[in-house]
Formats: C-alpha cells, sequence, structure tokens
C-alpha cells in the first residue's frame, strides 16, 4: 500500500470511528458516504443509502425537517432535532455547503453530535435545583410562622 492510500485508508477508518454523525453528499444530495454513528442514528445501512438522495431515506419527521431546511440555503444551518425513529435522542445538527476554491458548490455534509445524555443531566439538574428550593421555601415559611408567633402583639 502506498504512502496516499495508507493515509486515505487511516482517514477513513478515523472518520468511521468518530461518535460524531456524519454523512457527505453529492451536489444532488445523494448519499457518498456515511459514518457508523450516522447510520446507527438514521437507521440506514450505508450500502443501501450510497447513490441515493439523503432525503428519501429520512423516516423521522424532525432530522427530514431539518434537511429540507438546509437544502433551501447555501448558508451552513444548525438547529436541534429532537429524534424518534429509529431511537429516540437530542441531536445538534450541522449541514453545509461543499464548495471548490472557486466556490462553486461541490457537494454538502450533514454532521450531528447526539447531546441526549447532556440533555438529561441537564433536565435532572433542574428538577434537583427546583425540588431544593421548594424545601428552602417551605422552610423559609415555616420559621417565618414562628418568627410572627413569637412577636408581641400591637396594640
Amino acid at each position: 500500500m502506498d504512502e496516499s492510500a495508507a493515509h486515505s485508508s487511516l482517514m477513513s477508518n478515523a472518520l468511521d470511528g468518530l461518535c460524531v454523525g456524519m454523512v457527505t453528499l453529492d451536489v444532488a444530495g445523494r448519499v457518498l458516504w456515511m459514518n457508523r454513528a450516522s447510520q446507527s442514528a438514521l437507521g440506514v445501512d450505508l450500502e443501501d443509502a450510497r447513490g441515493r438522495p439523503l432525503a428519501s431515506l429520512l423516516r423521522d419527521p424532525q432530522i427530514a425537517e431539518f434537511w429540507h431546511r438546509a437544502l433551501e440555503t447555501e448558508a451552513t444551518t444548525f438547529g436541534e432535532v429532537s429524534l424518534h425513529w429509529p431511537r429516540r435522542a437530542e441531536l445538534k445538527a450541522n449541514a453545509t455547503v461543499a464548495k471548490d476554491t472557486d466556490g462553486t458548490p461541490i457537494g454538502r455534509a450533514l454532521l450531528f453530535c447526539d447531546v441526549t445524555s447532556e440533555r438529561t443531566v441537564q433536565v435532572q439538574l433542574s428538577q434537583e435545583t427546583t425540588e431544593r428550593l421548594l424545601h428552602l421555601t417551605e422552610h423559609w415559611n415555616e420559621s417565618a410562622e414562628a418568627r410572627e408567633g413569637a412577636l408581641p402583639a400591637v396594640g
């Protein structure tokens, strides 16, 4: 294996092993490649997807809506997506147009990161904080009532 092929293989394996989902597409929006994380999150096998429009493969309505919005612009599109199929997940997504050195669009890329556990932690912390504040408020109210009962009557 020559150095260029080894470098290409190393890059391909590194990208395939990322925990971030990555899909590369041609200028018409057909799948060229997707890593394992994207195949798992989207419920799509690369061999079945290659050459097909990504829009036709997206079964979850929220990720499909995000992708359709991204196709309407050449600007980078960011969004948060609540995925429900093939599994529940909270994603931070980014879609961008790839351009050659002359600025001509040559393809697109979809990247997304599963932030489900991060969101779960945020919800748990919010619930714990709320419960603690309620507990402190109850004790503060009880203390205020006791202080009021201890004050001498005016009049």
